[in-house]
């Protein structure tokens, strides 16, 4: 089972949630909005955590990454996934 986090900024990480998925037999896959335009096929994603960040949702003038990784979280929303 993986655990896909979407992290913004380096300072932000998803601390006692590494050890909780360890004890859980969940993989951590951490992936870089602002570097990665590329995201998982759904199916590959068990869990998906959103760290916080400087931008906000509606920023995606000022922040180009943002309108593809908004479409990747409504995907997994639809999908039912937690």
């Amino acid at each position: 089972m993986k655990i896909h986090v979407l992290i913004h900024s380096d300072f932000e990480q998803p601390g006692y949630i590494d050890i909780w998925a360890e004890n859980n037999n969940f993989e951590v896959v951490r992936i870089n909005c602002r570097e990665n335009q590329v995201y998982p096929d759904i199916n590959e994603v068990d869990r998906l955590l959103i760290m916080g960040g400087v931008m906000g949702a509606y920023e995606t003038d000022k922040y180009n990454w943002l309108t593809t990784e908004l479409v990747f979280i409504k995907n997994v929303i639809d999908t039912g996934k937690k």
